[in-house]
């Protein structure tokens, strides 16, 4: 009898070595997909970080880099009737500060949540004031130039 019991005993401790061990494998697959979870939010919460830093909204512009996004806008523009050249200091006179006050910062009613919001176009720009900058130069740039050629029509007629 005790020997049968020995051998029940056996047979459930083999049994229960074998669950044991399918237990441990399963638990060591379970960790090492934890571990992949684990560095991929890692990552993708490094990735929202570094998406919420280029978020950040930029806040100042000196004269000069305002001046630099003038003249890259004026080259874009090839006009015989207006040297737009002489217009690269008017349209820096005249658009600088409708974005920045006097320390070169972009003035409060510029920012709307997390975009910009042009004063001359209204128009929302989400990330690039850049864009929003360049977009309000070539407005003026179209309203100068559609002056000056209304001038130009207006003169030719009169003749």
């Amino acid at each position: 009898m005790v020997y049968e019991q020995i051998t029940e005993l056996t047979v459930k401790i083999q049994k229960l070595e074998e669950e044991n061990a399918f237990l441990i494998g399963l638990y060591e697959q379970i960790d090492e997909m934890y571990q992949e979870l684990e560095k991929k939010n890692q990552q993708e919460s490094s990735n929202e970080t570094l998406k919420t830093m280029e978020c950040k909204l930029k806040k100042e512009m000196s004269v000069e880099d305002f001046k630099t996004i003038v003249r890259e806008v004026i080259n874009e523009y090839k006009s015989e009737t207006v040297n737009l050249i002489q217009q690269e200091n008017e349209l820096t006179n005249e658009i600088y500060p409708l974005f920045f006050n006097e320390n070169e910062e972009l003035r409060n009613e510029i920012i709307d949540d997390e975009e910009y919001r042009c004063p001359l176009t209204k128009k929302k720009y989400k990330k690039s004031l850049r864009s929003m900058l360049k977009n309000a130069i070539r407005t003026k740039l179209e309203q100068v130039l559609n002056s000056v050629d209304e001038t130009v029509l207006a003169n030719d007629s009169s003749r």
